[in-house]
């Protein structure tokens, strides 16, 4: 087994590389989300942050499927919800946006119930 055939058989990177990308996507949305006017199309269909949030989803598709393949669903998509912490942490260091406690504790618990999950065998 190849080197690169190894990572994609890691069911952990897989579900890494997805939730990071879902946080990237979820990223681009809120960007577009400033520049969107109600009740006229164009500022979304002409948003390039949007087509790049899609692209980024996209992408990120293909990289959950596989890791659907590796593990059972009950196991693999509890750990997408990294993508919440990815998305927190994006949004505090790119868009100054504050934590307050309770959304510290919930991610430490997100992260937490991840590592619980992805523990067992």
């Amino acid at each position: 087994m190849t080197a690169l055939q190894k990572l994609f058989n890691n069911a952990y990177l897989l579900i890494i590389v997805s939730s990071v990308l879902i946080a990237l996507g979820q990223f681009c949305f809120k960007l577009a989300a400033t520049h969107i006017e109600v009740g006229q199309p164009q500022t979304l269909i002409l948003n390039p942050a949007i087509w790049l949030g899609i692209a980024i989803y996209i992408i990120s598709f293909p990289v959950m499927l596989h890791s659907y393949k590796l593990w059972s669903l009950s196991k693999a998509f509890p750990l997408v919800s990294l993508s919440l912490v990815w998305s927190a942490a994006l949004a505090v260091t790119l868009l100054s946006e504050v934590i307050t406690v309770y959304r510290l504790t919930g991610a430490i618990l997100i992260m937490v119930g991840a590592a619980i999950i992805g523990s067992e065998r």
